[in-house]
Parts: structure tokens; sequence; C-alpha cells
């Protein structure tokens, strides 16, 4: 009987804050879908999500510049071939505007 009361009035007393969860990597997917039944994009943000990071994804290379313009990212994840600008245009762009990070 001490140790039940003993584990109760532990648990009474403690009071443990609410913690948000933290977020270790800011990152950015550009990656098209272009229908059917395997989507990456949203297998790539439950991963990342299990993985405490925050990431955005952008369809396509010119949707991945105005998202990296807006936001700071830790890593940009590009896939090379996609309508509208593909990931080397992309990258050659972002590094143009003097974009460093990898």
């Amino acid at each position: 009987m001490a140790r039940s009361s003993l584990k109760n009035s532990s648990r009474r007393g403690s009071s443990k804050p609410n913690r948000v969860p933290r977020t270790f990597f800011r990152i950015c997917d550009a990656e098209d879908f272009l229908g059917g039944r395997f989507r990456p994009q949203i297998v790539v943000q439950r991963f990342l999500k299990m993985a405490a990071c925050e990431a955005d994804s952008a369809n396509h290379g010119r949707g991945a510049i105005e998202k990296i313009q807006s936001k700071d990212y830790d890593v940009v994840l590009m896939d090379i071939q996609m309508p509208v600008m593909d990931g080397f245009e992309a990258i050659t762009e972002l590094r143009r505007l003097g974009y460093q990070l990898p």
C-alpha cells in the first residue's frame, strides 16, 4: 500500500510543461506529381515529419524558387525532370540569385 501511495503522490506533485516538438531542419522538396497511385511528395512529407523536420513542397522548379525566396530553408531537395522549370534550371537560377546552401 505504501508503494502505490508513493507513486500516486509523485504523479500529482510533478507537472511537466507542454513541449512543442523541436524542428531539426527546414526542407523544401521540389518534385512533380503527374498522377498515378504513387505520390512521392506525400511519402517524403510523412517521412520528414517523422524525423521532426518541417517540409514544404513545390511541384516544379519555378515554385521551388518562389518558396526559397520567401522562407529560409536548411536543405533543398530538387527533382531533375519537372514541368515549367526543371531542377537544373532552378538550381542555376538560385545560384545566380546568390543562394549558397545545399
